[in-house]
């Protein structure tokens, strides 16, 4: 992995924590579990059709619940100073492993 590469991954973690915090993801969650259980019930025809996307939508929601909740103690004025420093290439901070032309092993 090359360093612009690296940078890039940390701005856009940096952008995901911040942006996953603001969801409502239980309430998503729990309304699409409704779905799940009443689906087949109300609607067989579209929740045949639809059931599997429904599913992988949850499956998204709870490993995003799963990222914010393991991201909660990172401050937030920090997560926001990093994007602008690594978009200045100047990470807010030592940073270790890393050469010009990638991480060091």
């Amino acid at each position: 992995m090359n360093l612009v590469t690296y940078v890039l991954i940390q701005a856009e973690l940096a952008d995901l924590t911040l942006r996953v915090r603001g969801w409502a993801l239980e309430e998503f969650i729990q309304s699409g579990e409704r779905a799940e259980l009443l689906g087949p019930v109300t609607d067989p025809t579209l929740y045949r059709d639809a059931g599997g996307w429904l599913r992988e939508i949850l499956r998204l929601a709870r490993a995003a619940k799963d990222f914010r909740d393991a991201t909660r103690d990172i401050p937030e004025a920090w997560l926001a100073g990093l994007i602008p420093a690594l978009c200045e290439k100047r990470p807010p901070g030592p940073v270790q492993g890393i050469r010009a032309e990638g991480l060091a092993p």
